[in-house]
């Protein structure tokens, strides 16, 4: 739908076209300043876009540079009901023995279940089988057998000096209630065999996770746990043993101790303590519980989580909670193709100078005037779609989906960290493009604001889009879930002898193109907003065919009349519409809508609106040329070497020359590339 311009048609001295001079300018109408208003937003627009793309490139650079994500501290998995049972002194004196054991700390078989309707010695209810088997009685009793036996060389006391009363679980634990098989919190109610009223609880906190010894380029599974024995809860401090079974749970418990030296990357350091009798030598070990997946190599793509437990510094945080530390490790080797995006933003900044030396010219000479400032994202977007697309292809789309599990956790309710802006880039120059192929395929131009505008609520409502469609969340929930659990390392040929435990590790990622495209559905459902804003223009062009503005006189202008219908009806071309190519009605797309030609007395003119639109600016008076070409004549001048080919259009008048000029270094002056304008040609 054409629009109005807010360009004050320059005075004539004569009826021959001449070059324009300064004009009064009086109050501008309600129309102007809309127009104005309009403009000025979709500048605002424009440069929203150019932000966004430095957004991503500063992504780029921090995924390239292998950027460390802080630490986060992850929730407290409790075990609710037995910090209760334990109580407020010692474990003598609690209810988890005075109640639950009638106060009696005689061992004795089974294993004591503290359930809501109280304690009993049946495994937790409403469980499932392979949780059943990890807190059955005797799987619990052959851990701290494991523990006894393997630890004596070192943990004396406990070893040798302890004798068990009972295995004791939680089932309302979060690891029984969220079904944890890789990790676990283990309680045995111990007594001094010496002392047998000294009772205490030793909490054993285990995971099943990967770990590397350096030195000997080995790694594997293992189980890495920590071991704190309490007996009286108004202790102000609680030590921590760190203790290690390399190969379980594909190996059966074979532990050593280890002495903590810190934390590194997100992963434990231990070093474990060596068992002379058994021909040990001291080796470090690192380790922690890693999920996340990666693509083709996990040392080339990857979006990992490292987690490590905080260690508690009071008897009843050991007892009672286990809160880890998350610690996220994005690497992607490609990363680099991304860099296009840079070139893109830096693109629309030369532009932008180029918009505004022009608008502040114009403000010179007394007239308000802003260009359409998507006119260069418009020129190049199918460009710009393209090396995008490439980029992403040669990146293996690992940054689409990374992007897509985020929006699949999101929906399920869970988190992923990543770099949204460098997708978030990338969805908005191809979407702009589509935008931009419907208005030439339909022959309109698109407003900016209204592909904006849809690409906004596309994006920002995703989510809540997805939810609202059954059909289309249902897979969505089922890929999160699965991509959660998909580090599921499957148990060798008669593992289950040895563990019922479960092993998770990162895993290779694969999403399906009809994946992407549910999860993208939001974005893509967007464009019928544009399709819509299509059809509105149609509608309101056939009851409201646009309307020629025509200058009778030296003072005023009005709509078009019979004489100079006949010419629009004719479709004469201008000279600059011959020299240039650049055909001002039929140039469709992502644009704001522009005034296609005026008439002065009887002589057809490209309007100035229309010439900018175009992608042409005037320098000086003297030279029509391409905005794109503008920074190239800017060197030719400045460094005095012809290091391209650029041709200009030079003007007699308003009359625009129909042979092209080659620009050599002397063909123009700072002075004539500062002094940048816009205004009719014939």
């Amino acid at each position: 739908m054409a629009g109005s311009s807010a360009m004050v048609i320059p005075r004539r001295k004569n009826d021959a076209p001449d070059k324009p001079k300064k004009a009064k300018q009086g109050a501008l109408s309600v129309r102007q300043v809309l127009h104005l208003l309009h403009r000025l937003a979709i500048l605002g627009a424009a440069t929203w876009y150019f932000v966004v793309f430095m957004g991503s490139t500063l992504s780029t650079i921090d995924l390239l540079r292998d950027k460390e994500f802080p630490s986060i501290l992850g929730g407290n998995q409790q075990q609710s009901l037995l910090g209760t049972y334990v109580g407020t002194t010692t474990i003598r004196q609690s209810p988890l023995v005075l109640l639950a054991l009638q106060g009696d700390t005689t061992p004795r078989n089974g294993t004591l279940y503290l359930e809501a309707t109280g304690p009993s010695q049946s495994v937790c209810s409403g469980v499932s089988p392979v949780m059943r088997v990890i807190y059955d009685d005797a799987f619990l009793r052959s851990l701290f057998d494991a523990i006894v036996r393997d630890t004596a060389y070192n943990l004396t006391d406990i070893g040798r000096n302890t004798e068990l009363i009972m295995p004791v679980v939680d089932c309302l634990s979060t690891q029984i209630l969220y079904q944890y098989t890789q990790m676990g919190k283990f309680n045995f109610l111990v007594r001094p065999k010496q002392d047998p009223d000294n009772v205490a609880i030793i909490t054993v906190q285990l995971t099943n996770q990967e770990y590397l010894i350096a030195e000997q380029s080995e790694r594997g599974p293992a189980a890495i746990a920590t071991l704190v024995y309490v007996n009286d809860l108004q202790a102000t401090t609680v030590e921590h043993h760190f203790i290690v079974s390399i190969g379980y749970p594909q190996r059966e418990f074979n532990f050593r101790v280890c002495t903590f030296l810190g934390v590194n990357a997100g992963k434990w350091s231990l070093r474990v303590i060596p068992d002379e009798n058994r021909g040990d030598i001291p080796k470090t070990v690192t380790s922690a519980f890693r999920t996340g997946f990666y693509k083709k190599s996990v040392s080339e793509q990857f979006n990992i989580n490292s987690q490590i437990n905080v260690l508690a510094h009071t008897p009843i945080e050991a007892i009672r909670d286990w809160v880890q530390i998350y610690k996220f490790v994005l690497h992607d080797s490609w990363g680099w193709v991304h860099g296009i995006q840079v070139f893109i933003g830096l693109d629309l900044l030369l532009s932008h100078a180029v918009l505004l030396i022009v608008a502040a010219r114009n403000l010179q000479a007394g007239k308000l005037w802003v260009g359409d400032a998507f006119v260069s994202i418009s020129s190049k977007s199918f460009l710009r779609a393209v090396a995008i697309i490439v980029s992403m292809y040669l990146d293996g789309f690992w940054s689409l989906y990374e992007f897509c599990v985020r929006d699949a956790y999101i929906v399920l309710g869970a988190s992923l960290t990543n770099y949204p802006n460098i997708v978030y880039a990338a969805m908005l120059g191809i979407y702009l493009s589509v935008c931009g192929g419907i208005g030439v395929v339909f022959r309109e131009r698109i407003d900016p604001l209204v592909a904006v505008f849809s690409f906004l609520l596309g994006y920002e409502y995703r989510a809540k889009f997805l939810r609202a469609f059954p059909t289309i969340v249902g897979p969505i929930l089922g890929f999160a879930f699965a991509t959660i659990s998909g580090g599921s390392v499957p148990p060798e040929p008669g593992q289950e002898l040895i563990s019922p435990m479960g092993l998770l590790t990162p895993f290779e990622l694969h999403v399906a193109p009809a994946m992407v495209v549910r999860i993208l559905s939001p974005i893509l459902y967007s464009l019928v907003l544009v399709g819509a804003y299509v059809v509105y223009c149609k509608i309101y062009r056939f009851f409201y065919p646009d309307r020629i503005r025509v200058v009778r006189n030296t003072t005023g202008t009005g709509t078009s009349g019979g004489e100079e219908m006949s010419l629009v009806q004719k479709r004469v071309l201008t000279l600059f519409e011959i020299a240039t190519g650049a055909e001002l009605e039929s140039k469709f797309g992502l644009m704001s809508s522009y005034e296609n030609y005026l008439f002065i007395k009887g002589m057809k003119f490209a309007s100035a609106d229309g010439i900018y639109s175009n992608g042409f600016v005037i320098a000086n008076g003297k030279y029509v040329m391409q905005t794109g070409d503008y920074w190239s004549i800017v060197f030719i001048t400045v460094l005095r070497w012809q290091f391209t080919r650029v041709y200009v259009y030079e003007i007699a008048g308003s009359t625009v020359q129909q042979t092209a000029k080659l620009v050599y270094p002397s063909t123009f002056t700072l002075a004539d590339l500062t002094n940048l304008n816009i205004s009719v040609l014939s």
